[in-house]
């Protein structure tokens, strides 16, 4: 838009040019006082239209760019404090919806969950459907004794290289390790951050898990089990890559703490 006004104003400038011209040639004062008020007042009026063009579109664009969206903090079990905050422009209207039948409209609220589970958290800007932002939160049972795993340890390590007849074994030297006490869902170890499972944890025993893809192309999957005894205090940590299709051969790892 600011171009073409540009234009226009360019030509209107240069026939107030050519008066001026005409006006020095006929020895016409007043012709060529009034081209230069003429003059003087398109630059300005150009000058004004074109910055004013210039706010308006970056402000313009600062909308179409945004990305609605929300994101959540704290420690994800139950009776636990979870805060949430939207990342929308000022002015707008929110409504929450937390899964639980608990909802808020306010920015940045907080919540906390009174039952382990997993919810569907909604956040629905300007009561507008097409700005639903919706995330899944799972919350835990909270397992009290996740902070006893921390702590350094000497670990015995064996690595074994399986193969589809049979498996070599072999054992690594004697180690200190640092198990990370991260909040009451995590953990981590040699690098990884591993989260609790409370399908797989019982009785004494917390049951941490940190599963990833070594090659999605030929489906190479790989899983780290982290088991903590909190009244033995002891602990045992298994990785493996599980095979890819037709292939024969597996790693693992096993860690025992003495």
């Amino acid at each position: 838009m600011c171009a073409a006004s540009l234009f226009i104003a360019s030509i209107y400038v240069i026939c107030i040019f050519i008066l001026t011209f005409i006006g020095l040639f006929t020895f016409k004062p007043s012709l060529m006082k009034r081209s230069a008020i003429l003059i003087s007042v398109s630059v300005c009026c150009l000058l004004y239209c074109c910055k004013k063009e210039n706010k308006n579109s970056g402000s313009r664009n600062n909308i179409d760019t945004l990305v609605y969206n929300f994101s959540y903090s704290g420690t994800p079990c139950i009776n636990d404090t979870i805060s949430f905050i939207a990342n929308e422009p000022a002015g707008t209207t929110y409504l929450w919806n937390f899964g639980d039948g608990e909802n808020a409209s306010i920015t940045a609220p907080y919540h906390q969950y009174v039952d382990s589970g997993s919810y569907k958290v909604t956040l629905t800007v300007n009561n507008d459907t097409s700005h639903i932002i919706s995330k899944t939160i799972i919350i835990y049972n909270n397992p009290i004794y996740t902070n006893l795993a921390a702590s350094t340890k000497t670990w015995h390590h064996v690595h074994l290289n399986v193969w589809s007849d049979g498996y070599i074994d072999s054992t690594v030297n004697d180690t200190t390790l640092q198990v990370t006490y991260i909040n009451a869902v995590a953990i981590s170890f040699l690098g990884d951050t591993l989260i609790y499972s409370p399908s797989s944890s019982s009785g004494n025993e917390l049951v941490f898990v940190y599963n990833f893809y070594t090659s999605p192309i030929q489906n190479r999957y790989g899983s780290i089990l982290f088991t903590f005894n909190h009244i033995t205090d002891s602990m045992e940590c298994s990785s493996f890559i599980h095979p890819g299709p037709g292939e024969g051969l597996e790693f693992y790892d096993y860690y025992t703490s003495h």
